[in-house]
C-alpha cells in the first residue's frame, strides 16, 4: 500500500510540475508586494509594509523598474530591478552595482552565490536548489517554485518572502512575511487584502467611486483624460466586472449580490487607485 501511495504522490508532484511549464516573468508595469509583521508565535499583527514597482529609469546601459517602499525590510530610495533571460537583477544605489537576486534557470543541485547582503534579515552567501515544483495561485495559474536548502522558496513572477532578501534563512522569531502580491495581470498571491493594502500610491489624481454603499449602479470618475479601466473583484479575488473608460463610467451592478467588493482603477502606467465598496 505504501508503494502505491508513493507512486500516487510522485504522480501528483510531476503533474503539478508539468502544469507550471509556462514561465511567469516579474511585473513590468505594476507590482505590489504587501507584507505583514508576525510575532514570535507567527500571529499576525497590525504592522504592515510594502514594495511598489512602477515606472522606469535608465542606469548605464540598462533600463530598470523603480522600486519604492519597504523601509522596514531593506528598501531604500533608488532600489531598481530588471529581468533578462529569466534572471532578476537588483541595483542598489549605495553600491552603484547590480547583483543577481533570482535565477529562474537554475535546476536541482545548482548553486547561486550572493555577494551582497542587502538587508538585516539573516542570510546565507550561497544557496543550493533542493527541489522544484509548482503550485496553483490566486490567478488560477500554476507558478513554479524553487525550494532552496535553507527552506527559502522562490516563486516565479513574485520572488521570495522578502523580495530583496532571497537568500535569507527560515526564522522562527518575529518578522515580516508576504501576505499578498498583485502584478500586471491582477492578484497573483494571497487574498483580496492586497487590493486595499495601498491607496493612491500611484499618480496624485482626483478620483472618486460612488455611491458607497451602492445598489444597482456604481459611478467612477477620474480626472486624467486618459484611457483607464475599472476592475471589480469579490472577496475571493475573482474578477467580476471590468470596463474601459475616459474620465467617467457607470457600472450596472444589479446582478451582484449584497456584500463587500474590491476595486482597482488602472491605466497604462499601472494601478492608480484601489479600495473597497459595499453593495446593500
Amino acid at each position: 500500500m505504501k508503494k502505491y501511495l508513493l507512486v500516487a504522490a510522485l504522480a501528483i508532484t510531476l503533474s503539478n510540475y508539468a502544469a507550471g511549464q509556462n514561465y511567469f516573468p516579474f511585473p513590468t508595469t505594476y507590482g505590489f508586494w504587501f507584507y505583514r509583521l508576525y510575532d514570535q508565535f507567527h500571529n499576525p499583527t497590525s504592522q504592515t509594509t510594502y514594495f511598489l514597482l512602477s515606472g522606469d529609469t535608465v542606469i548605464g546601459a540598462h533600463t530598470y523598474k523603480k522600486l519604492s517602499g519597504g523601509s522596514a525590510i531593506g528598501g531604500v530610495y533608488g532600489n531598481c530591478l530588471r529581468e533578462e533571460n529569466k534572471i532578476i537583477y537588483y541595483y542598489h544605489p549605495d553600491s552603484a552595482a547590480e547583483y543577481v537576486l533570482y535565477d529562474f534557470n537554475l535546476q536541482v543541485g545548482d548553486t547561486l552565490f550572493n555577494p551582497y547582503d542587502c538587508c538585516w534579515f539573516p542570510q546565507h552567501d550561497t544557496i543550493i536548489i533542493a527541489q522544484i515544483d509548482s503550485q496553483l495561485f490566486a490567478d488560477n495559474q500554476y507558478h513554479k517554485i524553487w525550494f532552496a536548502d535553507n527552506c527559502i522558496e522562490w516563486i516565479e513572477g513574485i520572488g521570495s518572502n522578502l523580495l530583496l532578501s532571497p537568500y535569507g534563512e527560515c526564522s522562527l522569531s518575529a518578522g515580516y512575511w508576504l501576505d499578498c502580491f498583485t502584478g500586471d495581470s491582477g492578484l497573483v498571491y494571497g487574498d483580496a487584502s492586497c487590493l486595499v493594502g495601498i491607496n493612491e500610491m500611484g499618480e496624485n489624481l482626483s478620483a472618486s467611486i460612488y455611491p458607497n454603499p451602492f445598489t444597482t449602479q456604481l459611478n467612477i470618475t477620474l480626472a486624467n483624460n486618459e484611457s483607464s479601466h475599472i476592475i471589480l473583484y469579490d472577496i475571493l479575488s475573482r474578477k467580476l466586472l471590468q470596463q474601459s473608460f475616459i474620465n467617467s463610467v457607470s457600472l450596472n451592478t444589479s446582478q451582484l449580490s449584497k456584500g463587500i467588493y474590491f476595486y482597482e482603477m488602472r491605466n497604462k502606467n499601472g494601478v492608480l487607485r484601489n479600495g473597497k465598496v459595499v453593495k446593500e
